[in-house]
């Protein structure tokens, strides 16, 4: 049963898509079946896939459990054993400090969504400087690709001050051999049809976002 729906929200994820500009399935440089070599720990093999790190891995703003990352990339993915890890407001260096507690989920794939809180903390008189970002994601990325974990980061690139960071991330992540897939939420910023909020998808917006993410990880898996 469980299968039968994935399937049937995929379809209905691409027929949203068809109606977004950005197009069903995009993901930038990443999709369309392209492999990248440089990308480690690719066709895992059993594990937990774990969408992790802040209210997006949460699935905040979605109000049904299937739309939310981890449950909707099962699906898609034909993944079986799934789980987000993660909590509202966490920053890069909370993500180095729930290592440990990410490590206990057996992944194989993990997802990382990190770094907006870093921005927003900053815009809100508790600068976090983007090196510091950086720091903190390369440590995060070493810790799981050595584990033999196949890592992908989740791009944003929000219409925020200060958010240039966020798709800079990518150079870090390319250069420890994490997948990087560009502005998962393009097309959506500021626009209430996808958004419950200014910074989190309602339900058609995650199962925008997990297509991309989707497509993009499905040659390496």
């Amino acid at each position: 049963m469980k299968s039968f729906i994935h399937i049937v929200i995929h379809g209905l994820v691409c027929l949203v898509v068809t109606a977004c500009t950005s197009g069903c399935g995009s993901a930038g440089s990443s999709s369309g079946g392209t492999l990248d070599a440089s990308v480690k720990n690719q066709k895992p093999v059993g594990g937990t896939l774990v969408v992790f790190g802040d209210s997006l891995a949460v699935g905040t703003g979605a109000q049904q459990e299937s739309s939310k990352l981890a449950s909707c990339l099962g699906g898609l993915l034909n993944w079986p054993d799934w789980s987000p890890y993660g909590r509202n407001g966490a920053t890069s260096a909370d993500g180095v400090r729930d290592l440990d507690g990410l490590l206990k989920l057996n992944p194989k794939i993990v997802v990382v969504s990190l770094g907006g809180n870093d921005v927003l903390r900053s815009t809100f008189g508790q600068p976090i400087a983007a090196d510091e970002t950086f720091k903190n994601l390369k440590t995060i990325y070493k810790a799981l690709t050595a584990k033999g974990i196949l890592v992908v980061h989740m791009g944003l690139a929000p219409p925020f001050r200060g958010a240039e960071r966020l798709p800079a991330i990518k150079n870090v992540a390319e250069s420890e051999g994490v997948l990087f897939v560009p502005d998962v939420l393009s097309g959506m910023w500021g626009t209430s049809e996808f958004m419950s909020d200014s910074i989190h998808p309602n339900d058609k917006g995650y199962l925008l976002a997990c297509d991309r993410l989707a497509t993009a990880m499905k040659p390496y898996l």
